[in-house]
């Protein structure tokens, strides 16, 4: 060869056709041989034989990516897209600021037929650092590596930052040349036609020459995934057989119909699909006129339907009809006879018959390629076959995924949550993923409203109540058409949000459709009725396309999770749980929302129990405003859970879903914290009688709020006698205390207001009243149910009482005084009275009171006749 490219081969032995086969060096395509008929005498100038390198040059022309996205190329070893690869880039546990929701941020992509993938800018609101570390997935279709060519995995992390492109560069993936095409061509008699050359040509270009043995079978191996090109030539021989495109499957080896060169060449085959010749072999002619890619397109899951039209275009009957059909033979799908046809049939010279069948296209939308040939005997015994005849299909298949603020929300029992009218992003990723072009792409997407079943994914969401359509964008540039493996994002916005509601319902619909068809053949006798042809209209409705769902709900009134229960209890008895009444009345209780939403209050009733109902999903705390001399035993903050009056105390996060849960917060008091609780059996005594009994005026600081009189009537037997009813107005009296003076420092210092004097000169009014009353009981006797009516005056100071006891003041410290004063030494009461001094007239009033009950016993009559006397 010449340094210019130019060859020529001098003085060839005989005329006839010669095969010219090109090797290149290494780094380039072999061209395709080609077959040169020569003759003595004159000399025959080849076409330029173009070489070609495997490798493609990449477009760097594509759109600036913008500030904060990532792009980059996924591209096999030859620089081509890999088709039916799927690229994310996800990050897992995101939390949402505005909800505290964690979820999965799913960054949507781009991807062009080149293989180039873009994301839109990341939206860094979730990542305040200003960067972020996002997982790249790649699936690749069945049967490639899930290493690249330097042997790294095809997932890995991706490191993006606010204000700048990521750019990943290339992700490049040797294709698996493992596959392997196998046929035979033969003389009819099983040995191979001299002169015969196979030719293969891969989709990058690369032509091989495959020798065949000899009987005629060949063998073609290390092929790689794509559309191959399989030619036969036999120079000399006159038997012209058009090139077969073979679709390659990763993983699947392809095994072609046998091909006999018979000497007899009058049997003649016609393979159609849905009445179309389709070889695929250049473009023809549409009713139209216009010219056309030679295929037949259908939408997936579309069945094929196949004609088989066999014709003897000898002169002599040809009897024994066969067919070798690999893909029907594969699917054990038999053909449908003529009417009248049997095995010992005529074709008879000009005659057609037709034979039909019907299969399932393959589930994976990619090129599909139905050969056959015919086969039948002369009436002398004479093989004749027919050359092999082709039925292409291509597939239209799309998919859209949508998501709502950078999330899927499929699943409607796990929707988006949004604040009413808060802005709401949508992003709507349409991909081609069939064989076929994509024309006319457009989206259409509206908001519903209602309640559907979330365990019946086929819910049509379109029957509920329409609330509005969205205003949907196409991308800057973008033509309506998607090549195979090509991906487009359409956008659309309601700044405002949705109003509030029980639950919305977003169905994206997205549409396509299919280039034109080649116009159908002349109508043979016997040829089936196709009628209409498929649609070439793909409609990917929500129904048939879950992740075109997604489904919102609205923080303000709608159904959101579970109720929340609170309950604050403090371990009187010391046995490490909660018993009956242990819980604290009166405390005020708030969910808080960790988001930095605002809190929802509440106070516990007489149990110690708050309900919360129907609180948004997301991470919360409980806060507990501290009336003093109480905290958490288990705190979010330690440092932040203090015994003075005013505190926060602030519980440990939990998180609301869709179980209803149930959140104990124990209380402690500084006696309880400080280890001194003490241990005690219901045989001991009812926990009010001991309250009262073990009290005293000094150590109790509510003592200065009880006038001595009727201090000393409850703790002389009435309150042991009426313990059942003085706890349920004690539970009264506690909360509304606490709501009237939670941070009231009831220490020695304790300085009275003007209220408690008034109160105290009202009840002392009474007192004479009420000792004169007891003082006719006989605490042992039945009739002594007639003090209830004292009860309902002293109530009240009771509950003051028992109140002081559940807080541990009524315990002294080592200077005397209540686990509550800061102080010890004496301070006047409002009867100018010493601490000591009240406590000897309770202590002398009780004795009193016991001794003359003691003496009523004796007079049960005169008891009876006392008790009846109406209460004051």
């Amino acid at each position: 060869m010449k340094p210019d490219g130019k060859f020529e081969v001098p003085e060839l032995p005989a005329d006839g056709d010669y095969v010219v086969i090109v090797e290149t060096p290494e780094g380039f395509n072999d061209p395709k041989p080609q077959v040169v008929p020569v003759k003595q005498g004159e000399t025959t100038k080849l076409p330029p034989i173009k070489v070609e390198k495997p490798e493609v040059d990449l477009d760097n022309n594509k759109p600036a990516p913008k500030p904060g996205s990532m792009y980059g190329w996924l591209i096999d070893d030859s620089r081509r897209p890999i088709t039916g690869s799927i690229v994310r880039l996800v990050k897992k546990a995101v939390i949402d600021p505005t909800t505290g929701e964690a979820f999965d941020y799913e960054v949507p992509l781009t991807v062009d037929a080149d293989g180039y993938f873009v994301t839109p800018p990341i939206d860094f609101s979730y990542f305040p650092e200003g960067e972020a570390d996002f997982d790249l997935i790649i699936d690749l279709p069945e049967g490639w590596p899930n290493v690249d060519m330097k042997g790294e995995a095809l997932n890995r992390t991706v490191k993006v930052k606010q204000g700048e492109p990521t750019n990943i560069g290339e992700i490049q993936v040797k294709a698996p040349a493992t596959q392997t095409i196998v046929g035979r061509v033969d003389d009819g008699n099983g040995n191979a036609v001299p002169g015969t050359v196979v030719v293969v040509t891969d989709p990058r270009g690369n032509s091989r020459v495959i020798p065949v043995k000899e009987d005629g079978s060949f063998e073609i191996d290390g092929v790689i995934p794509g559309v191959h090109e399989v030619e036969i030539l036999t120079p000399g021989q006159d038997h012209g057989v058009e090139p077969i495109k073979i679709p390659v499957r990763a993983g699947e080896d392809v095994e072609l119909p046998t091909i006999h060169l018979t000497k007899n060449k009058s049997l003649k085959l016609e393979k159609r699909v849905w009445g179309r010749d389709a070889d695929n072999n250049g473009q023809v002619e549409n009713e139209d006129g216009e010219l056309v890619d030679d295929v037949m397109t259908v939408k997936e899951g579309e069945d094929l339907v196949y004609a088989l039209i066999v014709t003897n275009d000898g002169q002599e009957p040809i009897t024994d009809i066969t067919f070798d059909d690999p893909e029907l033979r594969k699917r054990n799908i038999e053909l449908t006879m003529p009417k009248g046809w049997t095995a010992e049939s005529k074709l008879m010279p000009g005659e057609s018959k037709v034979f039909n069948a019907t299969m399932k296209a393959p589930d994976d939308a990619f090129d599909f390629n139905n050969v056959a040939t015919a086969n039948g005997v002369t009436p002398k015994g004479e093989k004749v076959s027919s050359l092999p005849d082709s039925a292409y299909t291509k597939f239209l298949r799309g998919a859209v995924e949508k998501k709502v603020n950078a999330r899927f929300a499929t699943n409607a029992a796990e929707p988006v949550r949004a604040a009413a009218n808060s802005p709401l992003g949508f992003t709507y990723e349409v991909k081609n993923t069939g064989s076929a072009p994509m024309v006319n792409v457009s989206l259409t997407d509206a908001v519903y409203e209602g309640l559907i079943d979330p365990k019946n994914p086929n819910f049509d969401v379109t029957k509920l109540k329409k609330v509005k359509d969205l205003k949907v964008t196409a991308p800057e540039g973008f033509n309506g058409t998607l090549l195979p493996g090509q991906k487009v994002i359409f956008t659309a916005e309601l700044p405002k949000g949705l109003e509030p509601g029980t639950h919305h319902h977003d169905a994206a619909e997205a549409r396509g459709e299919l280039p034109k068809r080649p116009a159908r053949g002349r109508n043979f006798d016997g040829e089936p009725d196709y009628g209409e042809d498929p649609s070439s209209v793909l409609i990917i409705s929500p129904r048939e396309n879950l992740k075109g769902n997604a489904h919102i709900v609205v923080s303000e009134g709608a159904e959101f999770a579970n109720d929340v229960s609170a309950i604050t209890w403090i371990d009187l008895n010391g046995n490490g749980k909660q018993d009956p009444g242990e819980g604290l009345s009166g405390m005020k209780v708030s969910l808080v929302p960790t988001d930095g939403s605002p809190a929802v209050g509440g106070v516990t009733n007489t149990d110690g129990n708050v309900l919360f109902e129907s609180a948004p999903y997301g991470e919360y705390t409980f806060q507990i405003e501290s009336p003093g001399n109480l905290r958490l035993v288990e705190p979010r903050d330690p440092e932040k859970n203090s015994f003075e009056p005013g505190a926060i105390l602030e519980s440990k996060p939990f998180t609301l879903g869709d179980d209803e849960l149930i959140i104990g917060l124990q209380i402690e008091t500084p006696a309880a914290a400080g280890g001194e609780t003490t241990v005690e059996s219901e045989e001991d005594g009812s926990s009010l009688g001991k309250c009262l009994a073990t009290a005293s005026s000094v150590s109790n600081p509510v003592a200065w709020l009880v006038p001595i009189g009727l201090l000393t009537a409850v703790m002389g037997g009435i309150g042991v006698m009426f313990e059942d009813e003085l706890n349920a107005a004690a539970a009264q009296a506690n909360e509304a205390v606490r709501r009237a003076m939670p941070n009231v420092d009831l220490g020695i210092g304790f300085q009275q207001p003007e209220w408690m004097r008034q109160a105290q000169a009202q009840w002392q009014a009474q007192i004479d009243q009420v000792n004169s009353q007891l003082a006719a009981i006989n605490p042992a006797a039945p009739a002594a149910a007639a003090g209830v009516g004292v009860i309902a005056l002293a109530a009240l100071l009771t509950g003051l009482y028992y109140a002081s006891c559940e807080l541990g003041w009524n315990e002294p410290n080592e200077g005397g005084s209540s686990s509550k004063n800061s102080e010890g030494g004496s301070s006047k009461n409002s009867e100018g009275s010493s601490s000591r001094e009240s406590e000897g007239s309770s202590s002398n009033g009780s004795s009193k009171e016991t001794e003359q009950t003691e003496e009523q016993a004796e007079e049960p009559a005169q008891a009876d006749a006392e008790a009846k006397q109406p209460a004051n």
